[in-house]
C-alpha cells in the first residue's frame, strides 16, 4: 500500500488488483478505492492510468 500511495506502477496496480479478488465485499471496496487514487495519482505515467482504468472497469461493472 504504501509503493501505491508513493508512485504506483503496473507491477503494484497489477498486485492490487490480484487483492481485491481475494477479498471480501466490504474490504472489496477500500481496494477499489484505492485503484481508483491510482488512476488520478501525480506521479503516474500513462500507460499505468491505462492499465488502472481497464482494472478498475472490470472490478466495478455489474
Amino acid at each position: 500500500m504504501k509503493s501505491l500511495d508513493k508512485h504506483p506502477t503496473q507491477m503494484t496496480v497489477w498486485m492490487l488488483n490480484r487483492m481485491i479478488n481475494g477479498q471480501e465485499e466490504c474490504e472489496q471496496k477500500k481496494l477499489i478505492q484505492k485503484l481508483k487514487d491510482c488512476i488520478t495519482h501525480p506521479l503516474v505515467d500513462r500507460a499505468t492510468i491505462e492499465f488502472a482504468k481497464d482494472f478498475y472497469e472490470y472490478q466495478t461493472e455489474d
